[in-house]
């Protein structure tokens, strides 16, 4: 199997043009972003700033379309958020403050305006959480969703078939009630 030419905005990049560097990020910036602080990130801007260094280490290295390396770049971003969770179980934080809660709101909001979104999708299994995130948040396909989180492209669609089942089952509960599917309870 033959490898996709390089897009020429790559191309650019690789030989050192700021122009298309700053192209590129702006390309892969917004979605690595979001995908960091979905993923409750305690720095998401650190994660882009190291998701960028080893992009502009590596990119000698890659092979693909524009689309593709969108998909590099929030792979080596999903990578970098496994170590940061990693370290944080290895060092817990020495302040005796509350740490921060992993904050789904800042696109939330954006998406539906409220913070039971942020709930809703803590309630998800994290691979559910990660493959929602991925393919909704960072706009992935299920190939490339498929190669980060390890499972084959029929496997993430059938996660994400049940995620959101979840999320609509779970969307369900009628706030006033708090009951199911706008149930009311009968009053005596």
């Amino acid at each position: 199997m033959e490898s996709e030419p390089l897009p020429p905005l790559v191309i650019a990049a690789v030989q050192g043009d700021e122009s298309a560097w700053r192209e590129l990020v702006r390309v892969v910036g917004p979605a690595v972003l979001a995908y960091a602080r979905a993923q409750g990130s305690r720095d998401p801007d650190d994660i882009l700033g190291d998701v960028l260094t080893g992009l502009v280490r590596s990119i000698g290295t890659f092979h693909g379309d524009l689309g593709g390396f969108k998909a590099w770049a929030v792979r080596v971003a999903h990578s970098r958020i496994v170590d940061e969770r990693r370290r944080a179980t290895r060092r817990p934080a020495l302040s005796m403050a509350e740490p921060p809660e992993p904050r789904l709101a800042d696109f939330a909001e954006d998406l539906v305006g409220s913070a039971w979104v942020e709930e809703a999708l803590s309630d998800l299994l994290p691979l559910h959480r990660d493959v929602l995130l991925l393919r909704v948040i960072a706009g992935l396909s299920a190939d490339e969703t498929a190669e980060i989180v390890g499972k084959r492209p029929g496997a993430v669609r059938t996660i994400q078939h049940r995620a959101l089942a979840r999320l609509r089952e779970r969307l369900a509960v009628d706030p006033v009630t708090d009951g199911r599917h706008g149930s009311v309870p009968q009053v005596r």
